[in-house]
């Protein structure tokens, strides 16, 4: 059994498949509704299953208060999803009240970081050149060399996320900074009746300090249901 999202209560999922075009399926319990899809065998982490799983969740969280679940949570049958929530009801009803009707936005680069400062061997000294020559050193030392220009290149990133927090903050109700896979980022977590708003900020915010920043949103707040969230 595959687990998509928590919700306040139940949801209209008649048309709505889900993971390998499985039919998607409630369970009721502990005060709320388990969105699932029955599967065989537990499903494989591919791109084609990662999206069905979030088009489910985005399709349940526009009809009610939703606690997202990562792609990944499984359980052996239908007794075991209820113990679950029934041993957790205090701990979800309340995640669901804090995240269900909020959305996420990413602020984050365009692009790998890495590619906005020139590598520092380019400049590097004849003589340093020559004394790395040997033995594995020049290639540490072109490894350093990259390292330190990704952390240059992350360091005006976080300047500019900076600036454009200071605009957009106060619209959130939270935001959390992170590691992206192209460099730093900012997560903010954004009441859904203000998202319009925060969008809008966020635009004006990168026009004035956002070269090679991008927005992502409105999202389900993965990043927020984390810690709460089944996994």
């Amino acid at each position: 059994m595959h687990l998509y999202a928590l919700v306040s209560g139940p949801v209209d999922s008649s048309t709505m498949t889900g993971i390998g075009e499985r039919p998607v399926r409630q369970v009721e319990a502990g005060g709320l509704t388990a969105i699932v899809s029955y599967h065989d065998e537990v499903p494989a982490t591919t791109k084609a299953s990662a999206l069905a799983h979030h088009e489910v969740v985005t399709a349940v969280a526009d009809q009610a208060p939703t606690l997202p679940v990562r792609f990944g949570a499984a359980f052996q049958d239908r007794g075991s999803l209820v113990t679950m929530l029934g041993a957790r009801a205090d701990e979800l009803q309340a995640a669901v009240r804090d995240i269900g009707e909020r959305v996420e936005y990413v602020v984050r680069p365009s692009g790998d970081v890495s590619a906005r400062s020139p590598r520092a061997t380019t400049a590097r000294a004849p003589a340093d050149r020559q004394q790395a020559e040997g033995g594995g050193r020049t290639y540490l030392l072109e490894r350093l060399d990259e390292h330190r220009a990704w952390e240059q290149a992350a360091a005006v990133v976080v300047r500019q996320l900076e600036a454009i927090d200071r605009s957009v903050a106060p619209l959130a109700v939270r935001g959390v900074e992170r590691s992206g896979p192209l460099g730093p980022e900012r997560c903010y977590l954004v009441d859904r009746a203000r998202a319009d708003q925060f969008r809008q900020a966020v635009g004006d915010a990168l026009a004035v300090d956002g070269v090679g920043i991008e927005v992502g949103g409105p999202l389900p707040p993965y990043t927020f249901a984390a810690a709460a969230a089944p996994a």
